[in-house]
């Protein structure tokens, strides 16, 4: 652990039962600010007080819990050399992860996303004021309840963090939708076949369950010559494109709700003599098979399709992202220039 952190954090623990006067009245600690740099990325620093202000609130907490659970491995985390470099090394992640977080703020600007910082504290601290005063709370008490919970210079470096969040937040987003917007079109039909095929547990239904044939249009018109030619041959089911299909009642539900009392509520085999609407806008026409109270099926293709979709373009997001991580970031960190305080290497 660093010594500034260390005597920051030696005058918390002295100082938490110390906050308020005989009276109750919250005291406010004057907290030195410090702007000793900790890293330098590409001429942008982390200060030791904005580090100060992402470690302590934890350490704070950490050291709370810990005592709580057992006092003696507290002792030995925070009074001996052993637990000074199991904080150190704890210290090094965190940094590790700054810089990280500061070249992805750095690599969004550079292409092209607008950043006021200004702006955005101003926003945050609006917002914090008007907080407080609709809780009738004071800047003073605040400052002391934040204070508290380990933030070094109160509501402000409260207010710090909240601003880098949101700058981290804006940009992350930024660069993720960026680098895959293209993962929807990446999925193909084919894809979405595989995983079927190859999930068939995935798409089980267990219990209640319709079969019937189902053919969609894209009009009424469409549909409604379909359903005449059904009627005038001697066995529809030849008519049908594809096979029977089973469907579970949220399955059918999905499609339309008001099938649900047709295809299960009140079963009749045969031809159903009506056009259906999706709620995707689809027309259907439908020769119904069979009903089970009591069975086991694979749910269709059609039923799942979107879901499966869904997951596979996720999937692609995140191949996408762990490739531009190890492809373009990785060339832009390692060409960055960062300068670490000795403290911390």
């Amino acid at each position: 652990m660093n010594k500034t952190l260390l005597v920051i954090f030696a005058t918390f623990l002295l100082s938490i039962s110390c906050f308020a006067d005989a009276t109750g009245t919250s005291l406010i600690i004057e907290a030195t600010p410090t702007i000793t740099p900790v890293a330098t990325i590409n001429g942008e620093v982390i200060t030791q007080s904005f580090f100060n202000t992402i470690v302590m609130p934890r350490y704070l907490k950490i050291s709370q819990k810990i005592s709580e659970v057992d006092q003696l491995f507290s002792d030995v985390l925070l009074g001996t050399e052993a637990g000074s470099q199991l904080l150190k090394a704890y210290e090094q992640k965190v940094l590790e992860d700054l810089i990280r977080r500061k070249l992805i703020v750095q690599y969004a600007v550079m292409n092209g996303m607008d950043l006021d910082r200004e702006a955005i504290y101003s926003q945050v601290h609006e917002y914090v004021l008007k907080s407080l005063e609709e809780s009738n709370v004071s800047l003073k008490e605040a400052d002391a309840y934040y204070m508290l919970k380990g933030y070094p210079e109160g509501i402000k470096s409260y207010e710090l963090q909240v601003v880098e969040g949101i700058i981290f937040e804006n940009a992350f987003n930024a660069l993720f939708n960026a680098v895959t917007a293209d993962a929807s079109k990446s999925v193909t039909d084919e894809m979405i076949q595989q995983y079927y095929n190859a999930s068939p547990d995935e798409f089980s239904i267990k219990g209640e369950f319709v079969e019937f044939y189902r053919e969609s249009f894209d009009s009424f018109t469409k549909a409604y010559s379909f359903l005449q030619k059904l009627k005038s041959v001697s066995d529809p089911t030849l008519e049908f494109s594809s096979g029977p299909v089973k469907y579970g009642r949220a399955d059918v539900e999905k499609i339309n709700p008001e099938l649900v009392n047709k295809l299960f509520d009140n079963f009749q085999p045969g031809l159903l003599n009506s056009i259906e609407k999706t709620s995707d806008g689809e027309y259907l026409i439908l020769y119904l098979v069979d009903y089970s109270q009591e069975g086991t099926a694979v749910k269709p293709l059609e039923a799942v399709k979107e879901d499966i979709r869904g997951k596979l373009v996720e999937e692609m997001k995140k191949q996408l992202w762990n490739q531009w991580l190890e492809e373009d970031f990785k060339t832009f960190y390692e060409s960055s220039a960062i300068e670490i305080s000795e403290e911390f290497k």
